[in-house]
């Protein structure tokens, strides 16, 4: 089994990958490309993706290839790292947006036509990413709104990342397959979400079209609150400290079975992270207050035409994007960040 080498990844890297599953077969056989899924890394072991859950965040620990073959990364020729964090705080901004397979078979008659604009307030994992880069200045494809995974290796704008991946051992194998706190989020995220369609009628897709809500409707400000207490995201940061109380007693991280240098690194990198976290909220707060995306304001009524996109069947099983919250960059964290001998 084969893990992404995070050693080799920079923010901002777009990771194309395949699997033997059905779905994976048939999505290339469509595209005729070698790949069916499209991912943006964002941070520390954390990508952002859309997939029949919806946009969420994914922790790259927990993503097992089968083969060395099995994903290829991409990077920006001239690389700009403004750039890719704009990149990067788009996607979080998408975070919590229902995926549209309606959308995505579209893009076959409508990759190839840059006019043709998108207005479905959903997401699909190729459009994603390259909306992303289009947000930040950066043209990867020939429409953004409308493509294939298979677009972005024909991208003159990307260069291929040597040995993306490397093999993973037991230890990670195991906790790969272990139950992910993630799963606790998508749950809140997708309670809450929900929730707020029903109370207000509107097709509220992200974390950052609430506040849009509100202020047009401040009457639903005390009912939202309770239904974000009700889902339990406001509990979530007692899952962190019971997996990982390394990282709130002195003690407790002192004691663990690494090297002097070791705990020093994975410090620096708690530190760096913790910064990192804080600039995204203080982006999130700038964005409510002033919107920089599209239109993240702009709302649909549930059962409109726009709203409507993906069919109303559509999964959306969601995370809660880190630039809404400080949480960690993928709400958890696997073991502390050094090589691969560490604890779970």
């Amino acid at each position: 089994m084969f893990l992404l080498n995070t050693d080799r990844l920079h923010v901002g890297d777009i990771i194309l990958t395949s699997d033997k599953t059905l779905r994976s077969k048939g999505i290339r056989a469509l595209t005729r490309g070698d790949f069916s899924h499209v991912m943006l890394y964002v941070a520390d072991h954390s990508y952002i993706h859309s997939d029949g859950s919806g946009v969420h965040a994914g922790n790259t620990q927990r993503r097992l290839f089968g083969s060395a073959a099995g994903a290829v990364v991409l990077r920006l020729r001239d690389f700009d790292e403004a750039t890719a964090e704009r990149a990067c705080a788009f996607a979080r901004s998408e975070v919590g947006k229902q995926y549209s397979r309606m959308e995505a078979a579209r893009s076959k008659s409508r990759r190839e036509a840059p006019d043709q604009l998108e207005d479905s307030n959903r997401q699909f994992c190729s459009r994603l990413v390259a909306q992303a880069y289009a947000f930040a200045g950066t043209s990867l494809v020939s429409n953004p709104n409308y493509c294939y995974p298979s677009d972005f290796l024909d991208s003159p704008q990307l260069r291929t990342v040597e040995t993306p991946l490397r093999h993973a051992n037991s230890a990670e194998i195991e906790f790969a397959r272990s139950e992910s706190p993630l799963e606790m989020q998508t749950r809140a995220t997708n309670f809450i979400l929900s929730e707020v369609r029903k109370l207000s009628g509107m097709d509220i897709q992200t974390f950052e079209q609430l506040p849009g809500l509100l202020f047009k409707s401040p009457q639903h400000d005390r009912a939202v609150c309770e239904i974000v207490k009700a889902s339990g995201y406001l509990e979530l940061w007692k899952e962190d400290v019971r997996r990982n109380p390394w990282r709130y007693d002195v003690e407790q991280f002192a004691s663990l079975p690494h090297s002097p240098s070791e705990l020093v690194r994975a410090a620096r990198l708690e530190l760096l992270g913790a910064a990192r976290q804080m600039e995204q909220f203080k982006m999130a707060h700038g964005q409510a207050r002033r919107p920089v995306q599209r239109d993240p304001g702009r709302l649909f009524p549930v059962g409109s035409d726009q709203a409507q996109g993906a069919g109303a069947d559509e999964d959306h099983d969601k995370w809660l994007s880190p630039s809404s919250l400080p949480t960690a960059a993928n709400g958890e964290r696997a073991r502390p960040p050094w090589p691969t001998s560490g604890t779970s």
